[in-house]
C-alpha cells in the first residue's frame, strides 16, 4: 500500500506528458529567439574587428564567443529537440498509460543541457552589454 500511495503522490507532483510536451515546444521557440538574437548581435560586432589593437583583440573575442555560443545552438540541438517533440506527441497521440520514466529521463537530460545553454546566453550577453557599455559601439 506504502508504495502505491509514493507513486499516485509522485505522479500528482510531477509534470504531466502534455505539460512537457508543451515545455519542449516552448524550448523550441527559445532556442529560434537565441540563435537569431545572437546572430544579430554576432554580425554588429563582427562589423567592428578591425585592426590589431587591444580594442580590436576584445572584438575578435567577443566575436569567438559568440560563434561558440551559436554552435552550442546549432541544428544538431533543434534536430534533438525536435525529435523529442515527436515523440512526445506519438506518446500523447498512443492515448495510452505510457510508462513514466523514460520519456522523463529523456526530458530531464535535454532540461539540464538547455538550462546550461541558457545560462550560457545570458552571461555571454551580459559580456556584450558590458563591452558595448564599456566601448560606446554603436
Amino acid at each position: 500500500m506504502h508504495y502505491a500511495m509514493e507513486k499516485t503522490t509522485k505522479q500528482i507532483l510531477e509534470p504531466s506528458l502534455e505539460t512537457l510536451h508543451r515545455e519542449t515546444r516552448r524550448w523550441i521557440e527559445d532556442v529560434h529567439f537565441y540563435i537569431d538574437e545572437l546572430t544579430f548581435l554576432n554580425d554588429l560586432v563582427k562589423g567592428k574587428i578591425g585592426s590589431s589593437t587591444f580594442e580590436s583583440h576584445e572584438h575578435k573575442n567577443l566575436y569567438r564567443n559568440v560563434e561558440d555560443m551559436l554552435e552550442k545552438l546549432s541544428k544538431k540541438l533543434l534536430l534533438r529537440l525536435k525529435a523529442h517533440d515527436v515523440y512526445l506527441s506519438n506518446l500523447l497521440d498512443l492515448k495510452k498509460n505510457v510508462e513514466d520514466e523514460e520519456y522523463r529521463a529523456r526530458h530531464k537530460k535535454i532540461a539540464m543541457k538547455l538550462i546550461q545553454i541558457e545560462k550560457g546566453v545570458r552571461d555571454l550577453k551580459k559580456s556584450i552589454f558590458a563591452y558595448v557599455k564599456k566601448n560606446n559601439v554603436g
